[in-house]
């Protein structure tokens, strides 16, 4: 008897713990459940620290689709009615209340870098996803990118052409504000030299889509525009490649999977030959597609296979990840598949029934795989969720890292378990739902494309291949993350250098501003309970075993920090994280005239966080420590020579009087130190 091959025993793995099929329905009901009751909005993550308030705007947009896409008008359009009442509000309101970002809530006025000069209305890139203010509140991400803007404009269109036409319109033409001369989408406010491909092709699909319903040449002129610059910088058909964008006319090469698939599953696929279309998939499904294992939340084991967000044998890769760390993801996975099945399509109606054959065995193989990702989440009614990447804390290659989902201690403890609601991409190729190309009817001509086990064979065999050498089990983390906390308290440091400029140039007015963004990256650190509870636990704890902070020697800088000392001071992170924000919220609120507020963040600190030490970064090379301080240290025994200082320290003095305290100075503790042997215990 014939052994059973890999898309035989397909259907036995797309199995939960429980031995339930995850279905479509299963995954929504995770979305739904999650949604604010008063805004109609989910978060992008559940379950990962420092997350769990936010939501991306391109994720907002993705899933209000995917809800679409399943039968959930009315839940979907609540989403965007959301984001409508707030781009509504009137230009001339926001250039009023905006602050130093040039935002107010969620709305940005952009200023393009083209010839014009003038304030276009847009949407920052993340949001509180719980916030019901008249103009949202704004978080994490304050700059503005054509990708999301692209996106509300297909989410609108899809979901009702009627209803939000005007709106898409209105958004269309801030879009159009980013493309300069040469056709080229740039990257908004966020790094303005640069064009995207990703976000470039969405912005192509829209202005696309604009036409479709408008009839207007203004949407097919920009598209035109788009796809010429698409050839000319980023295309190259016959090595079968799409450069991951450019910046300043020059190739930005590394390899990214969703310059490939986004494309080819969009409006943009469509302008290109299929003599390249077929380098391209090659390509793209050679350099991206890897089998993980790992364990799932569910406490599942499973192998699967997805695609990476770049190529991870390629030498950048291999550096920036430290070495081979192939990562498995849910969103792009969709992405590619979509592309596969478009182009499925796409060879069928040229006749070449043997690559359209091809390419469905390899998106129905895909597509079973991914849907073996999801889990079952008992707390949210056995909805099903998956991860925004099998690695955590990983550096995909394009500028951030993966956020974390699972976590358990050396003991066997969970410390986090969830996923990311953009893991609910799938749902789009599962549905034949393309949001990329307004009312797309390639479902019909996609379903008549029969395989047989002859097909299925030869697809197994070709993604097989691609597969050598490009399998991975996966370690999962057994400590909390302080990837975002850090993050934020790095945006409240550029505020806090801003604000001291400022005020040295004489400039109160824009010193203030700056001083209250100081305010509101701390609040966001300090209002998070986890975080604040976990701090005062690492405070008892180096109380309990330290004694008080550890004696470093100012200035000593060593190669990579690779003191032990370090190690010891930095073993309780939380603590010095928080000790930044109440830090900031002490001082930024003693500058703006907050003498309260101010005197109630310093009290905090004498009672909840003493024995913090925060990093100071040598001065010639910042990725170095050469020292630590303290703030409690620093108010009682450093002579201050800038006015902020004098005038935190005298604040500071009055709380100890007004608390009857002595000095509470923390104990120095001498660990020993060994220069020429770094440290030891």
């Amino acid at each position: 008897m014939k052994s059973l091959t890999l898309f035989s025993v397909l259907m036995l793995t797309i199995l939960s713990s429980c031995g339930k099929v995850i279905e479509v329905r299963d995954i929504t009901k995770t979305i739904l459940l999650l949604r604010n009751k008063q805004t109609g909005l989910p978060p992008s993550h559940y379950g990962h620290a420092g997350y769990e308030k936010i939501l991306f705007s391109y994720d907002l947009a993705s899933i209000a689709m995917i809800l679409h896409a399943a039968g959930h008008k009315k839940e979907a359009e609540k989403m965007m009615d959301y984001i409508v009442k707030r781009f509504n509000l009137p230009a001339r309101r926001i250039l009023n209340l905006m602050d130093a970002n040039n935002s107010l809530g969620i709305l940005k006025m952009f200023r393009p870098g083209n010839h014009t000069g003038k304030h276009v209305k847009t949407i920052i890139n993340a949001m509180r996803y719980d916030n019901t203010s008249s103009t949202g509140l704004g978080y994490l991400e304050y700059y503005t990118t054509p990708g999301p803007m692209s996106f509300f404009i297909m989410a609108l269109l899809n979901i009702n052409t009627k209803k939000y036409l005007n709106i898409a319109v209105e958004m269309g033409k801030s879009l159009l504000s980013m493309q300069d001369t040469e056709g080229g989408v740039r990257d908004g406010d966020r790094v303005p030299d640069a064009v995207n491909t990703e976000p470039h092709s969405d912005a192509y699909s829209a202005f696309i889509m604009l036409y479709s319903v408008t009839t207007n040449k203004l949407w097919l002129n920009a598209a035109n525009k788009a796809f010429s610059w698409f050839k000319k910088y980023v295309y190259l058909p016959d090595k079968g490649i799409i450069h991951q964008g450019s910046t300043r006319g020059s190739p930005n090469k590394i390899f990214a999977t969703d310059a490939y698939s986004w494309v080819m599953a969009g409006a943009l696929g469509d302008k290109l030959k299929l003599s390249a279309l077929k380098k391209l998939t090659d390509n793209m499904l050679k350099k991206s597609l890897v089998k993980i294992t790992l364990k799932l939340p569910d406490n599942s084991r499973k192998t699967i296979i997805l695609v990476d967000f770049t190529d991870p044998l390629d030498k950048k890769s291999l550096l920036k990840r430290r070495g081979f760390h192939p990562l498995g993801s849910m969103e792009w996975a969709g992405g590619v598949i979509l592309a596969l099945q478009k182009n499925a399509v796409r060879f069928w109606n040229d006749s070449r029934k043997g690559l359209a054959k091809l390419y469905k065995g390899c998106a129905q193989i895909l597509l079973r795989e991914v849907f073996k990702g999801f889990y079952l989440v008992p707390e949210l009614k056995d909805g099903a969720l998956s991860f925004y990447a099998t690695g955590q804390g990983v550096n995909v290659g394009h500028g951030w890292r993966t956020p974390y989902y699972f976590i358990k201690d050396i003991t066997g403890n969970t410390l986090t378990s969830g996923g990311s609601l953009i893991s609910s991409w799938p749902v789009f190729p599962k549905l034949r739902y393309n949001p990329f190309i307004y009312k797309d009817p390639y479902k019909k001509l996609y379903d008549l494309i029969e395989i047989d086990g002859t097909d299925r064979d030869r697809a197994e065999k070709y993604i097989k291949k691609i597969l050598q050498g490009r399998s991975y089990t996966e370690k999962h983390p057994n400590f909390l993350p302080k990837v975002e906390m850090q993050h934020l308290n790095i945006n409240l440091w550029r505020a806090f250098n801003k604000a001291q400029y400022a005020s040295t140039n004489n400039k109160p007015r824009i010193a203030k501003s700056y001083f209250k963004m100081v305010i509101h990256w701390a609040s966001i650190i300090v209002s998070e309970k986890t975080w604040m509870k976990k701090a005062i636990e690492q405070n008892k704890l180096k109380q309990r075993i330290i004694g008080g902070i550890i004696w470093y020697p100012w200035g000593q800088v060593v190669k990579n920090n690779n003191l032990i000392l370090h190690s010891e001071i930095l073993r309780y992170p939380m603590l010095n994280e928080m000790a930044i924000a109440m830090w900031g919220l002490a001082v930024a609120h003693n500058e703006i005239g907050q003498t309260k507020k101010a005197k109630y963040w310093i009290k905090r600190i004498i009672k909840d966080i003493p024995l913090h030490q925060i990093p100071a970064m040598d001065d010639r090379n910042k990725n170095l420590i050469k020292g630590y301080w303290n703030a409690i240290y620093s108010w009682e025994t450093i002579i201050p020579h800038k006015p902020f200082k004098k005038r935190i320290k005298k604040l500071y003095f009055k709380v100890l009087k007004e608390l009857r305290l002595g000095l509470q100075k923390p104990v120095m503790v001498h660990m020993p130190y060994d220069s020429e042997k770094k440290m030891f215990n």
